[in-house]
């Protein structure tokens, strides 16, 4: 899968393309995850050329898209936990959304609305699941992460 981002700008009082680019995906296990944007505090660019990171910069937000393939089987979910609200669209594909007390499978068009809750997802069907996720930071202060993997 190719994504392009095409980023907008308005210099000098007119509206133009700044870029103009292919995203690269990130491995994340067996998924791809592709960083379409990152901003915070300081700016954009700023939070793009820095260090990847699963949270969004403090104060700020990512947009990505992520492409899980089928799992394997006896395959589990990485469990992972942030301090964030994310807002995730269900593109194409099924997954499945784990949480600590229980499950559900999710659609093309479904939305998950993810209050800073541990949570996995899987991809339990035979072809490749697609969705878009927006990452809001809620710390109050950048030592504050909740991040953490699970064995």
């Amino acid at each position: 899968m190719t994504v392009r981002r095409v980023v907008t700008a308005d210099a000098k009082g007119e509206a133009a393309i700044a870029s103009d680019t292919a995203v690269e995906p990130l491995p994340i296990g067996e998924a791809r995850l592709y960083e379409l944007w990152r901003a915070g505090p300081g700016g954009a660019e700023a939070a793009l050329n820095a260090p990847w990171s699963l949270d969004p910069p403090a104060g700020g937000h990512v947009f990505r898209v992520s492409v899980f393939p089928p799992a394997a089987p006896g395959e589990e979910p990485w469990m992972h936990r942030t301090d964030t609200i994310d807002y995730a669209l269900i593109l194409e594909g099924e997954l499945t959304l784990v949480t600590e007390a229980g499950e559900t499978r999710l659609h093309p068009g479904d939305v998950v609305v993810q209050q800073a809750a541990g949570h996995g997802w899987i991809n339990r069907t035979d072809r490749p699941a697609r969705m878009v996720v927006v990452l809001i930071d809620r710390r109050r202060d950048e030592a504050a992460t909740l991040n953490a993997r699970r064995g």
